[in-house]
């Protein structure tokens, strides 16, 4: 049985101690620093940057009738990067993007073209404002599966703006983009950049 004089002695001493370990366990924590990557911070900087290309999607019918279904669509993907380059709706690396996209369409085309791509592939990071679903389907009709969607903790702290982050390993030089809005996109106009992962 305890007794009364063990709780006047030892509760003090336990208190203490406990207090020595809380106090120590936070001074540790606090040292602990969580910074953006250079990477990250970079895109931060790009997507919040006032000069920046614009481009205008448009519906696939307006360049061939034939392009409604996906998977007509998948199986024309060289001339759709065609047509896309020839109207310039076109994304290049490490430029700032305006996107902007017609209120009734779900899914908006844009070709990614990418001259450094080479050998066994580059990681390449797709940076966006807003929260999007995106397919990224090679020139034969693949869909490409991202790396990563995930946003590291310090780039949300660091960059409330950025709202989807997807990695790719990628090894053509060209791409059709799907930008797939969905219940939780904000807007119709999206800021982008597209870089390297180092």
């Amino acid at each position: 049985m305890i007794s009364f004089d063990f709780f006047r002695k030892g509760v003090p001493v336990i208190l203490g101690i406990l207090l020595v370990v809380v106090f120590f366990g936070c001074e540790e924590y606090q040292k602990e620093e969580f910074t953006i990557s250079d990477l990250d911070a970079k895109a931060c900087v790009l997507l919040l940057d006032s000069l920046s290309d614009t481009i205008s999607t448009s519906l696939l019918t307006n360049f061939d009738t034939t392009w409604v279904v996906d998977t007509v669509i998948y199986n024309s993907i060289p001339e759709i990067l065609d047509s896309l380059e020839t109207n310039n709706i076109m994304i290049t690396p490490g430029v700032s993007y305006t996107i902007v996209t017609p209120e009734d369409m779900d899914t908006n085309y844009i070709f990614y073209q990418d001259s450094l791509i080479g050998g066994d592939g580059v990681n390449v990071v797709f940076y966006f404002n807003d929260y999007l679903s995106i397919n990224l389907v090679g020139e034969n009709g693949t869909v490409i599966d991202e790396k990563s969607k995930a946003i590291p903790l310090e780039t949300v702290y660091d960059c409330p703006e950025l709202k989807t982050r997807i990695v790719y390993k990628l090894v053509e030089e060209g791409y059709l983009v799907e930008l797939v809005k969905i219940n939780q996109t904000l807007s119709d106009t999206l800021r982008a950049v597209i870089l390297h992962e180092q």
